[in-house]
């Protein structure tokens, strides 16, 4: 199963050699320009649910100055609130833009449901111990 990717234009399994697509005829690239790994939206979604505050998803997707401005302030919980809407961008983004941005137009598996949930989960969650807390 590892000689198979996701076709960048209709998201079905072909193998990673294959120059375009069997069922939509779309060119494939079958490389990295930058000889690197792919990044998935489910990895950099979980990064950021997790260790957004301090810009872990940042380090991952290749933003290294994003990520140290994070660390620096992330007492600030600037970096909290920006984690949670780039969450939101990087569980319900577009998988072609993604591959497009991060991967040189090599799709990856769509976003996993899990993380699609906490992103919303968590910080709704994070909010109402929060209010109870103050409410005290």
């Amino acid at each position: 199963m590892s000689e198979m990717v996701y076709c960048r234009g209709c998201g079905k399994q072909i193998h990673k050699t294959a120059p375009t697509c069997p069922s939509c005829g779309a060119m494939q690239v079958t490389e990295l320009k930058d000889g690197g790994d792919l990044r998935t939206q489910t990895a950099a979604g979980l990064w950021c649910v997790f260790l957004g505050q301090f810009g872990a998803h940042w380090f991952y997707l290749g933003h290294t100055v994003a990520g140290i401005l994070s660390l620096l302030f992330f007492w600030t919980s600037i970096p909290a609130i920006i984690a949670f809407v780039n969450g939101l961008q990087i569980a319900y983004g577009d998988p072609q833009a993604w591959a497009k941005k991060y991967n040189n137009g090599i799709s990856t598996p769509p976003v996993h449901w899990v993380v699609k949930v906490l992103v919303i989960a968590l910080p709704v969650l994070g909010a109402l111990f929060w209010v109870a807390v103050l409410s005290h």
